[in-house]
């Protein structure tokens, strides 16, 4: 990582190079209005930014750079997470005007181009300008799913309207008001994850109503458990196919020698589960991923054990007396995240009794595929199913 201080700005600038048209980088400004100059230092036309992240302060004259200049053609992934959006009371792209602290300003955005298929807005942001991510001419991005972040009160009009590649979208339990045309002609839209147990009131005021040109009977709308019967009378809401959240349920973790068998209880609705274990508590290394379906099955494929109302899996291959760490993911519609928990385990230093260190496994009777194939023999690397003679399977990943 390299470090570079420009005073003349008062930014700090961290660069990162990747491989030719993968080009990272990250800027830090301490003073708002300044991201035009720090840019401007490592500009190169050659070898374009790909993915961009901006931390520090901000204001609308930042993001009307970021927004209409060409050199950002390329930006695939924006992340404005670590931002603070502070007031600037002049001229931005229009005429001279008070632009409020944490508010995405008007027409943010908007001509954003093709390649940009990921946004992350700031943490500390309140509500959002008219005209935000709206497609203009040949602003339509790549964007395929959109979290507004909790803390978020109100959206104004003509919010991502026209974004054809838009699937998912989550709204936050903060929000209270949801102007027109926000979503208009969203037609890829499929899954609307709304954390407000409260339907915010959508009627339009003076345009068309939101969610306009959305197949509404095939996109599915999660909200709060117990919440669905107030959006079954809401005006617009109404329209989705509702579906309710699902509530958390507790997760058990047995730890062995080489591993651990995690156990939860089915959620209510869930499409499927993403079991994540990390090396790390940070959850940046990660070790497996696996994936299941409604039932607890792997990889939707067969399963040798009995029916249970507890799901699990056994975790091996791992290293004696360890701190290991996972996220059990709840999936949705399409593989969209509704909910996630995390723990942790240890790996035992060994094994638990000299009984259970010397017990015989039942007798192997054979081996099959994910795909439920027989095999002639144990593969000798890759996912495969042992059977054993007293009715039980082991998954194994080699």
């Amino acid at each position: 990582m390299k470090k570079v201080n420009f005073l003349v700005v008062n930014l700090m600038l961290f660069l990162t190079v990747g491989v030719y048209g993968q080009r990272t980088e990250t800027i830090h400004l301490t003073e708002a209005g300044t991201f035009e100059n720090s840019f401007f230092l490592i500009e190169d036309w050659e070898n374009p930014v790909t993915k961009l992240k901006i931390t520090g302060n901000i204001d609308a004259r930042d993001l009307f750079y970021l927004n209409n200049f060409d050199g950002f053609s390329s930006l695939a992934e924006l992340d404005l997470s670590e931002a603070d959006i502070v007031e600037y009371n002049g001229q931005a792209g229009g005429p001279s005007q008070l632009h409020p602290a944490n508010t995405l300003p008007d027409n943010s955005f908007g001509w954003i181009q093709l390649n940009l298929s990921k946004i992350i807005l700031p943490k500390t942001l309140t509500s959002i300008g008219n005209m935000v991510l709206f497609a203009n001419y040949n602003a339509l991005c790549a964007l395929t799913s959109l979290e507004i972040p909790e803390g978020i009160t109100s959206i104004g009009n003509a919010f991502a309207g026209q974004q054809k590649a838009l699937v998912t979208v989550s709204l936050p339990g903060t929000l209270t008001s949801l102007r027109d045309s926000s979503f208009i002609d969203c037609t890829g839209l499929t899954v609307i994850i709304n954390n407000n147990p409260n339907p915010v009131d959508i009627t339009p005021y003076s345009g068309v109503p939101c969610f306009y040109g959305v197949n509404k009977t095939k996109c599915t709308l999660y909200v709060p458990a117990g919440s669905k019967s107030l959006y079954e009378k809401a005006s617009i809401w109404q329209e989705f196919n509702i579906i309710e959240l699902p509530e958390t349920t507790e997760i058990t973790e047995t730890p062995t020698t080489d591993g651990a068998t995690i156990e939860w209880q089915p959620y209510e609705n869930a499409e499927g589960y993403r079991l994540i274990i990390y090396s790390d508590e940070a959850r940046t290394d990660t070790i497996y991923i696996f994936e299941f379906d409604a039932d607890g099955e792997w990889f939707n494929t067969i399963s040798f054990r009995s029916a249970s109302t507890t799901l699990s899996h056994t975790i091996e291959n791992l290293q004696r007396g360890t701190d290991y760490f996972y996220t059990l993911e709840i999936l949705g519609v399409g593989d969209v995240v509704l909910a996630s928990q995390s723990g942790e385990f240890t790996t035992a230093s060994e094994p638990a009794s000299i009984d259970a260190a010397l017990a015989e496994p039942a007798e192997i009777v054979g081996y099959y595929s994910v795909s439920g194939a027989k095999l002639p023999k144990a593969p000798e690397k890759g996912a495969y199913i042992v059977l054993y003679s007293n009715d039980t399977s082991k998954k194994i990943l080699k």
